[in-house]
């Protein structure tokens, strides 16, 4: 019986990325972007920390993520489209239908 207690209550303490993620959450929620980006990079969730650079202006460091997202996953939609976003606002047209197509794929 008591060993069955101690695995219930190992299933339902969170995990270090989970509780990154939340931190991470919780800083957005309080527009604290740095501390989200820097929250999301240490649980490997590169798609939102790269989000959250982009909402801290830092989209050299978000373009970043989303490359290397697609290193790992080369067919990540919303990693293209983020690009695509990115390439955008730096008004490089190019590079943002580049991006937009290889979304599309």
């Amino acid at each position: 019986m008591l060993q069955a207690m101690e695995e219930r209550r190992r299933v339902w303490l969170p995990r270090a990325r989970d509780r990154r993620v939340f931190d991470a959450i919780r800083a957005l929620v309080t527009r604290d972007f740095q501390t989200a980006a820097e929250r999301f990079e240490a649980a490997g969730e590169l798609l939102d920390a790269g989000a959250a650079r982009e909402l801290n202006e830092q989209p050299d460091m978000a373009r970043r993520h989303y490359q290397r997202v697609l290193e790992d996953d080369a067919g990540s939609a919303t990693a293209y489209l983020r690009l695509g976003s990115l390439a955008v606002r730096r008004q490089d047209t190019e590079a943002a239908l580049a991006a937009l197509r290889e979304a599309q794929r």
